[in-house]
């Protein structure tokens, strides 16, 4: 077979094949907490499979970006979705519903907000005093800032 192995033994043996994608699979993770497997078409379809490895869908995410990679944050209920269309696409990794089943706590709201749009140099001022210069953070870790003119 595929991969090589050589003859026979039970290391070459295959276990389970797990059908439900159209398209070519690029990506897949196992959530550590449940043992649910995310995994990702090309074709831009997120599935969520059962934990008990039967290979039953559990969840269904259509979208019209054609998908390239992803990661999980887990802590967060994220998945995040790199597309071929220069998108990162952001939604949950399981439903809230499966997680109330599972007695998972909620999604944890640790994001500060984001603070309002200055519309004026007092308040742009008043911005950096408690944010500090993002420009010069961002010189600061290495990466090029330039002004652009409009």
């Amino acid at each position: 077979g595929r991969g090589g192995g050589g003859g026979g033994g039970s290391s070459s043996a295959l276990v389970k094949t797990l059908r439900g994608h159209t398209d070519a699979v690029v990506a897949m993770q196992v959530l550590a907490m449940t043992g649910h497997l995310l995994s990702i078409a090309v074709n831009g379809t997120l599935l969520v499979w059962d934990a008990s490895g039967e290979g039953v869908i559990i969840y269904r995410f259509e979208h019209p970006d054609t998908f390239r990679c992803m990661i999980v944050r887990e802590r967060d209920n994220q998945v995040l979705i790199g597309t071929m269309e220069d998108n990162i696409i952001v939604h949950f990794a399981l439903p809230e519903e499966l997680r109330e089943d599972l007695g998972l706590p909620p999604k944890p709201d640790n994001c500060p907000p984001t603070p309002d749009v200055p519309s004026s140099d007092d308040e742009q001022a008043e911005l950096e005093d408690e944010y500090g210069d993002i420009a010069e953070q961002y010189v600061m870790l290495g990466g090029e800032f330039s002004a652009v003119d409009g």
